[in-house]
């Protein structure tokens, strides 16, 4: 990460699409300062941004910002750098600049956000801690990822530090000031067990409404996938799984019982057939295809079939990490629907894609 990263992030009307725009167009922050004003015109900025970029207005702040980071023990990475998180680096709403204190090393791994209701219930509190006692054994290493608020999301760091995982929290505002500041302390238990508090806020950032939206986002986009514990109808934990199923990442939701209210948000989604139904550990790691042998349980590991000619033709109009709609594959392959629905069902049961909502489906 260079002063240019971070001078780049404080321009005023530059938000997270623009600059990562403009990161796609020249490839590097430093780039974009050695454009011409007129460069960056043609490129689609505003004249009085572009201006304030060629005159690197932004710049003596971002030293104060670096001086700040290296006096509270602070990180920074950008996007391009190696321990910048790569599911987030994905997304066009990415942060080009993350804060962070612990070890970002713990997003390189397997990663599963839980998030839900502050008021979560006994039930809601209970299944977090039993889902992730199973995880833990089923999945070392895994990486929970939460908000750090109360109820579901510090029920499922602490429990992720009660099961030896580590845990990544991400907070609306600035480090190091935690929010909500009664989970000060939980924050540094995190850190000194190998997690990681996230931000994508800057030391003159004040936290506001909309900050709590965009911490949803980085939730959603640094993990594989979503876990709704427990969730009203409408909420911040309904949001995050609005980011992640945009996201094209994998959405599950605990069951709940048809009358409570705190489940009303997680069985809608259940229901819509928009999340996947889980009740126990055992059901993430075979949601989430997350290839790990337990003979405790009877996994075994069998030898894949390969697929025939058809499902090879049809796995080549798939591109890496894209997820591809049902009418497209239909119309690249020159199949109907029902024959391309059996060719998929037989590749999903082999491991070779996975369905998404909306009638979507990605090769694995």
């Amino acid at each position: 990460m260079t002063i240019d990263d971070i001078a780049l992030t404080l321009h005023s009307g530059l938000g997270a699409i623009s600059v990562a725009r403009l990161i796609n167009y020249f490839g590097s922050a430093s780039e974009v300062y050695a454009a011409s004003e007129n460069t960056l015109v043609e490129a689609g900025l505003k004249r009085n941004i572009a201006h304030s970029i060629a005159l690197r207005e932004t710049h003596s702040r971002a030293e104060t910002e670096i001086l700040y980071l290296n006096q509270r023990g602070l990180g920074a990475v950008a996007v391009g750098d190696e321990l910048y998180p790569r599911l987030l680096a994905e997304v066009a709403d990415r942060p080009h600049v993350l804060y962070y204190m612990g070890r970002i090393e713990a997003l390189q791994g397997h990663t599963l956000a839980m998030v839900g209701t502050r008021n979560s219930t006994s039930y809601g509190s209970i299944m977090t801690d039993k889902m992730v006692e199973r995880l833990a054994e089923r999945v070392p290493g895994l990486t929970i990822v939460s908000g750090l608020a109360f109820g579901t999301d510090s029920n499922a760091h602490r429990a992720a530090l009660r099961y030896g995982l580590p845990t990544a929290a991400v907070i609306p505002s600035s480090l190091p000031d935690i929010v909500p500041s009664e989970h000060t302390s939980l924050a540094k238990d995190i850190v000194e067990h190998g997690g990681v508090i996230l931000s994508e806020f800057h030391s003159g950032c004040r936290t506001a409404r909309n900050s709590f939206v965009s911490r949803n986002r980085i939730i959603a986009a640094v993990s594989e996938g979503t876990l709704l514990v427990e969730s009203k109808a409408t909420g911040g934990s309904m949001s995050t799984a609005e980011f992640a199923m945009g996201y094209n990442r994998t959405l599950l939701a605990l069951m709940g019982r048809a009358t409570d209210p705190t489940s009303a948000g997680t069985n809608r989604l259940i229901v819509n057939r928009t999340a996947s139904a889980v009740c126990s550990g055992e059901d993430i790691v075979r949601e989430m295809y997350w290839d790990v042998a337990d003979t405790e349980v009877g996994v075994l590991n069998f030898e894949k079939p390969e697929p025939n000619r058809e499902e090879r033709g049809l796995l080549s109009h798939m591109p890496e990490g894209e997820a591809v709609s049902m009418d497209t594959l239909c119309e690249k392959c020159g199949v109907s629907r029902g024959e391309l629905a059996v060719m998929l069902v037989e590749l999903e049961m082999d491991g070779a894609v996975r369905r998404l909502p909306g009638d979507c489906y990605i090769k694995l």
